[in-house]
């Protein structure tokens, strides 16, 4: 089986680039034929906004995947993100080859502009109709712009009008969660072809043994990510914190670290150093307050055995399952979070022992690549058949 992945770059890597990388090494270590092929949203001002006016016909973009596809003849393509610079116009380009393809929904961007469902704080769900809204244009849920946002509207409401994303042989879906929105939105339509399958990464090696006192919060440091909940909490209560990450938020969270000695503020790490502080952590706390695709952050934390303090939103209110591999608590609630604080702290070390090991056994049923190769290799057999059988 020869595969072909496509993958349009955003500006900041972030959990699908890990994503990609992931699934590319997954294939290579079990023999399969893999190519990637990069497009980028980078360039000066006037490139980037070129590629963003271009997006829904971005003619020079089909012709080289036409070229791509003839010099790779994979027997399948897997594409993950295709804003901007890629162009839906990439689907017509694998259809006009009869080369089946399929493609990982990380986000939301199909159904609503705001990609996120998420919009001046507060999660936004107007989108989620099976007829197209018009309202998310002039809630300006794009970067705060009408113009923008109308144009992102345009342009998928288009390609959904001419049955662009109909030419997908199957939607592959990291959470039920996000599977299930897609069926209440207007793509229902193409219901038959929607695949779950989770984010997965290899175990790391453990690094070092024996509990700390900590938790940990790692990712990035914005509003949706739950921060201001995270500040509340470590004002109100006392426990031991270090937050790994950067953003737009690093302002308030130097000024924590700074006010309160129990919360230390390490910036940006490698992954070796996270990996080293999260398994010696009592629990990672998510406490983001959007939907979420699947985080890898929350994998990497039940790899190492390390329970999760998530909010019962989204792809987090499958992922944790209470007294198994961690707690839920009520989104943007810092004291419901303190409850579940104070009962991981109160555990005895025998009933802990047991959450880690359940914790680790939830990974090893769910995460491993072992488990990720055949979902995905099942996903593109049935996407070739498929396409055998269309062409027949």
């Amino acid at each position: 089986m020869k595969v072909l992945i496509i993958h349009n770059r955003y500006k900041e890597k972030g959990g699908e680039e890990t994503t990609v990388a992931n699934e590319y090494e997954l294939l290579k270590a079990n023999k399969v034929d893999v190519e990637v092929v990069y497009f980028d949203n980078n360039g000066s001002q006037v490139s980037q906004l070129l590629k963003f006016l271009s997006y829904p016909f971005n003619l020079r973009s089909y012709f080289r995947i036409r070229k791509i596809i003839a010099q790779a003849k994979p027997d399948v393509v897997h594409i993950h993100n295709f804003f901007f610079a890629c162009s839906p116009l990439a689907f017509w380009a694998l259809k006009h080859k009869h080369i089946p393809f399929v493609i990982t929904i990380q986000n939301f961007r199909l159904i609503c502009p705001s990609y996120t469902l998420f919009n001046k704080g507060s999660l936004y769900l107007k989108s989620i109709k099976k007829k197209f809204s018009f309202e998310p244009v002039l809630d300006k849920v794009y970067r705060n712009s009408m113009l923008l946002t109308f144009w992102l509207y345009v342009s998928n409401f288009f390609h959904y009008k001419i049955g662009t994303w109909g030419l997908t042989s199957q939607f592959i879906f990291v959470s039920k969660f996000s599977k299930n929105i897609f069926e209440q939105s207007a793509l229902d339509k193409y219901r038959a072809k929607f695949s779950f399958k989770p984010n997965f990464m290899e175990a790391p090696l453990p690094t070092v043994k024996g509990q700390e006192d900590y938790f940990i919060f790692i990712g990035r440091l914005t509003e949706e990510k739950g921060i201001d909940v995270l500040i509340e909490s470590c004002n109100s209560y006392n426990f031991k914190l270090i937050i790994i990450g950067d953003g737009d938020m690093k302002g308030e969270i130097l000024k924590l670290s700074n006010q309160n000695d129990n919360v230390t503020y390490l910036g940006f790490r490698d992954k070796t150093d996270i990996i080293n502080y999260l398994s010696k952590a009592k629990a990672l706390i998510f406490p983001s307050i959007w939907f979420e695709g699947m985080p890898l952050t929350i994998i990497e934390s039940f790899s190492v055995a390390t329970p999760v303090i998530a909010s019962n939103l989204g792809a987090m209110s499958e992922m944790i399952q209470d007294h198994v591999n961690g707690f839920h608590f009520v989104a943007n609630d810092a004291i419901d979070l303190i409850s579940k604080i104070k009962l991981i702290q109160q555990l005895d070390t025998e009933e802990y022992n047991a959450l880690r090991d359940t914790t680790k056994l939830n990974f090893n049923n769910t995460y491993t690549a072992e488990l990720n190769y055949r979902f995905l290799t099942d996903i593109y057999q049935k996407a070739i058949e498929q396409n055998d059988k269309k062409n027949a």
